[in-house]
């Protein structure tokens, strides 16, 4: 067992951090597999960071929704401001981050997962052909017109 689980750990990069902040911004980023806290971690100790990792969740209609964390972090993103287009190089630096060495098809794949995720009841994410992805508002019913009792 120890055996597969070293060589499991060293196919994938680790990254070290300093304080528990730093260790929630790396794992919200790069979705590890496995985490790892000291619990006397400086800054947030490894509770609170566990805390956080597992408070993201969203619902749909009353249903839970089993994101990842950047599923979650994409919904978020598109939620901000509904209606409005948000382009994949936008998308990508928002929710991947700056430092993100991927291609923007990374988004079309998460942007698939999470449109599967909100179906049949979510708010559809609607492809703009030629600019990105934007999250569809909820159509609003016209406000009733006042009785005039006549």
């Amino acid at each position: 067992m120890e055996i597969g689980l070293t060589s499991s750990l060293r196919r994938g990069p680790c990254r070290p951090t300093g304080d528990g902040d730093q260790a929630l911004a790396l794992a919200t980023r790069h979705e590890p597999d496995l985490v790892i806290l000291d619990l006397m971690l400086p800054g947030r100790d490894g509770f609170e960071v566990c805390r956080e990792l597992r408070r993201r969740e969203a619902s749909v209609a009353g249903r839970r929704l089993e994101l990842r964390s950047r599923e979650f972090d994409l919904l978020v993103a598109l939620a901000r401001d509904p209606g409005a287009v948000l382009t994949r190089d936008a998308l990508l630096e928002g929710v991947w981050g700056t430092d993100f060495p991927g291609e923007t098809r990374s988004v079309d794949v998460h942007v698939s997962e999470l449109r599967k995720k909100l179906r049949p009841d979510g708010p559809p994410i609607e492809t703009v052909r030629g600019l990105g992805y934007r999250l569809v508002p909820p159509a609003r019913e016209p406000a009733p017109l006042p009785d005039r009792g006549g």
